[in-house]
């Protein structure tokens, strides 16, 4: 992945952490009356490196406005780099990378904020340009060869169609926003509910445990896929690794012993709260969102 890439993939995927904090807004917000910010001032003093603490604001309130405004750019560029983006992933492919089959990043992202978007706003583009992805982004396998395939364990006839388990829940949120509105054929249905299913089985294979990124991570997709697909065959066996693997999270301390991924596990525990319904009623979460000074200490 060449520097431009990461860049927007970076972008992106600040873009999608902001939509959520960007809903947790409304949580503060009175009936019918104009959002509070999230962030207020108070919370945001933080100690100076090399004194004690003052009253100088490191950080202004954020209005829901512009975390909306910074996901909907950032979904827009996107797309309409969408034929660049591609071109860019498939000079840069490499069948042998470490971490095997490695689909173009940038689109999952894209495909959530486009379904948000579309669910809070109905305009119809944001719809289809996320329909679209969902149906199109198992496809991106047939670059891998069948070499590659053959000679990792935890493949089977295909790569994983969503192999990497930091977007995987991208994708199924998408779905989840979309499909109340009646976008999808059948077969299309089909074609996404394979998606995530093939993708959960691959899941079942890497195990993870204790509270940490990787696992909620991990416990996130499964609670989308649950939610998603509850009446699929396998849905009982994801719902059952979801709740071990969120139990070990869920209103414990992390064991991050690096400081880059506190905010990964945090931001991952925010979705696997949403996914199951949590978001609102924990005010446990909600505190540590709206006071990050705890972590400076």
């Amino acid at each position: 992945m060449n520097r431009n890439t990461l860049k927007w993939t970076h972008f992106l995927f600040l873009g999608s952490l902001l939509l959520i904090f960007g809903s947790l807004m409304s949580l503060r917000a009175s009936a019918g009356g104009e959002a509070t910010p999230l962030f207020q001032p108070s919370t945001m003093r933080l100690p100076q490196p090399n004194g004690p603490r003052n009253d100088q604001k490191i950080m202004e309130p954020v209005q829901q406005e512009e975390y909306l405004s910074y996901a909907r750019s950032s979904a827009e560029w996107t797309w309409q780099h969408y034929d660049e983006l591609i071109a860019r992933w498939k000079e840069s492919f490499d069948p042998k990378n470490v971490f095997g089959y490695r689909p173009p990043g940038g689109l999952l992202e894209m495909a959530v904020i486009s379904a948000f978007l579309f669910d809070k706003e109905q305009d119809s583009n944001y719809a289809q340009r996320a329909k679209k992805i969902l149906l199109i982004y198992r496809d991106f396998r047939s670059l891998y060869p069948q070499w590659a395939t053959d000679i990792r364990v935890d493949y089977e006839e295909k790569p994983p169609p969503l192999p990497d388990f930091f977007t995987v829940m991208r994708y199924i949120r998408a779905y989840e926003l979309l499909k109340p509105h009646d976008l999808f054929t059948a077969a299309e249905h089909k074609i996404v509910e394979e998606t995530i299913a093939e993708s959960m089985d691959y899941l079942l294979r890497s195990q993870e445990w204790g509270p940490m990124n990787r696992t909620v991570l991990r416990a996130e997709s499964l609670a989308w896929a649950v939610r998603a697909l509850p009446h699929h065959p396998q849905a009982k066996q994801w719902e059952m690794l979801r709740r071990a693997l969120g139990d070990d999270n869920w209103g414990n301390w992390e064991i991050e012993d690096a400081t880059i991924y506190h905010a990964v596990w945090l931001y991952a525990l925010c979705g696997y709260a949403d996914a199951m319904g949590k978001l609102k009623s924990s005010s446990r979460l909600r505190r540590c969102i709206i006071t990050p000074t705890i972590f400076s200490t």
